[in-house]
């Protein structure tokens, strides 16, 4: 049986937060999972965390769990502690070592990648695969240098969008990164959408227009503000609602005016009334997210909004590109409040057209990005490896 090691920092979370996961968190967790029924001995590596913290359900019972220091400035990730890299690298050494690892997997961005680069140039010789949920560096040549010198070490690149691939492609590494390296693997989504209305009773049943994400600039709070007051006195009958986590930079401004509009309303996180995400998402007429930026590619919270059959109304940012058909399974316009409000006005007025869109979203979603296909392309790259070592016994014999 092969031993793996998946690396992904901060996987644990408080209990409270459980359907919160971060899609950092979901792809590596899921990916363990899948390893395991096909066989894998996996044992998940990943930051020692707050009392009380714990990984979430969504992670195998059976699955073996292994700390290490963590170098964030706070928790979860608000910068690095740079000084205890060094300390972490020879942490990580160690376990890889005294593990046996087959392969080791990290999950995460391009500091990750610099960090598995660091451990196999230390002279570790376990198979190093680096997924990558999004990808820049700096244009500086030195650290072109370094990035090419550690993602050489590494024995596979995976990129979940091909948005990312070629980001990598195209930023100067194109010339020395071997292309047939980097294996693109699109990942599903583990929520499921049932419609429950019955829970839902402070929201208008007919319309409701959403909100899901964090109250900050990256992902559009402010814009989406602007395009709710400019349309809550022409529809007194849709409810626009504010779903987010408390905490973030918005939140003063967005329960101001939920106060001052009628059908303009502010939810935090946890819900009242057991109610979760999904009722929220099934239940809305359509959703809307005017990101500026994606924290990860592909962004999660879009395939779950696809998902969920609801039509979605976002920015063609990085990878939304490549999920979305404008027009036939969502529809993409520029950061600007007029836009976003005229697309919110012709989802509203052409409920048919809503409709279809949400119908053939979800289709998509369930034929293109899901965990089987990713599984299959997963245990490929694997079994290529278990391949590759019998063959090296064989030869040595």
């Amino acid at each position: 049986m092969m031993k793996v090691g998946i690396f992904v920092a901060e996987a644990k979370y408080s209990v409270n937060t459980f359907n919160t996961i971060s899609g950092h968190v979901q792809v590596p967790l899921l990916s363990a999972n899948i390893l395991e029924k096909h066989g894998y001995e996996a044992t998940l590596i990943t930051s020692k965390a707050p009392e009380g913290y714990q990984l979430p359900p969504i992670a195998s019972k059976k699955l073996s769990v292994e700390t290490v220091m963590s170098v964030s400035k706070k928790w979860p990730n608000q910068g690095t502690r740079l000084l205890r890299v060094p300390l972490l690298i020879n942490e990580l050494r160690k376990l890889i070592l005294s593990s046996n690892f087959d392969i080791i997997h990290a999950f995460g961005d391009i500091e990750t990648a610099y960090l598995l680069g660091l451990l196999k140039a230390r002279k570790i010789s376990t198979t190093a695969f680096m997924t990558f949920q999004n990808f820049s560096i700096s244009n500086l040549p030195f650290v072109k240098l370094l990035t090419t010198k550690f993602l050489k070490n590494i024995d596979a690149l995976i990129t979940l969008t091909d948005y990312t691939k070629i980001q990598m492609l195209q930023s100067g590494l194109g010339s020395v990164v071997d292309k047939s390296k980097v294996v693109v693997m699109q990942p599903g989504i583990e929520k499921q959408f049932k419609i429950d209305r019955g829970k839902l009773p402070s929201l208008n049943p007919k319309r409701c227009v959403l909100f899901w994400r964090n109250a900050n600039r990256e992902n559009g709070a402010d814009i989406c503000a602007e395009a709710f007051k400019q349309l809550s006195g022409e529809y007194p009958d849709t409810s626009f609602i504010f779903a987010v986590r408390p905490g973030d930079e918005y939140d003063e401004e967005l329960s101001r005016i939920s106060q001052i509009y009628e059908n303009i309303e502010l939810l935090f996180y946890p819900y009242t009334d057991n109610i979760r995400m999904e009722d929220l998402l099934t239940s809305a007429t359509v959703v809307v997210l005017p990101f500026r930026k994606l924290s990860i590619n592909p962004q999660l919270v879009v395939l779950e909004t696809l998902a969920s059959g609801t039509p979605l109304v976002t920015t063609p940012v990085e990878s939304n590109r490549e999920i979305i058909k404008h027009r036939e399974t969502g529809i993409l316009v520029p950061l600007s409040v007029n836009e976003i409000a005229a697309a919110l006005r012709e989802l509203l007025s052409k409920p048919s057209f809503a409709r279809k869109i949400g119908i053939n979203a979800k289709y998509h979603i369930q034929k293109e990005w899901n965990w089987e296909k990713y599984g299959e392309k997963l245990i490929k790259l694997y079994e290529e490896v278990k391949i590759t070592k019998r063959k090296s016994k064989r030869f040595k014999a």
